[in-house]
């Protein structure tokens, strides 16, 4: 007997491997089709919520930090990037095929109708990892000015850095 292990959701037991699927004789099923359109639709759901994350963090760095002028403006510059981030992203997603039902109907990615989504999910990851570590470092400088001992600074400093945990 030959036992293939393969990821298995409720939709459909293939999973990813009929979405990844390279037979261009293979026909999509409702099944895989619905599996698709639920992908489709958790990718807007991901940059949605995780723009928002960021930004939640963002108000807080600028609640925390308001009296220092500069950083209020670093944080508008980074906020911007972010939305600007999560617009792009969300519109490259709702446009990845011409027409959209191509998305869950042919997830071959033809590219007659639908660009590579191989290289988009590579660039919003190199992406939103730069904006996750501009992120973190970005109270570092503030923290380190203020008038505190330099075990309290590094202390200080260590919590906000938590987050790249």
């Amino acid at each position: 007997m030959n036992f293939h292990v393969r990821k298995a959701t409720s939709i459909n037991p293939n999973g990813a491997n009929v979405a990844s699927n390279t037979d261009p004789n293979y026909l999509y099923t409702d099944n895989d089709m619905e599996y698709n359109k639920l992908t489709f639709i958790a990718v807007v759901v991901y940059y949605t919520i995780v723009s928002a994350t960021k930004l939640s963090i963002l108000f807080m760095y600028r609640r925390l930090f308001w009296i220092n002028a500069s950083f209020r403006r670093e944080v508008i510059v980074v906020s911007v990037a972010v939305v600007g981030f999560w617009i792009g992203t969300t519109v490259a997603n709702l446009l990845n095929c011409i027409p959209l039902e191509w998305t869950w109907r042919n997830s071959l990615d033809d590219p007659r109708y639908c660009f590579n989504y191989n290289i988009f999910f590579l660039a919003a990851g190199v992406v939103e990892a730069f904006i996750d570590v501009v992120i973190i470092i970005m109270p570092i400088r503030v923290v380190m000015r203020l008038r505190l001992d330099q075990s309290k600074k590094i202390a200080v400093a260590g919590i906000f850095l938590l987050g790249a945990l």
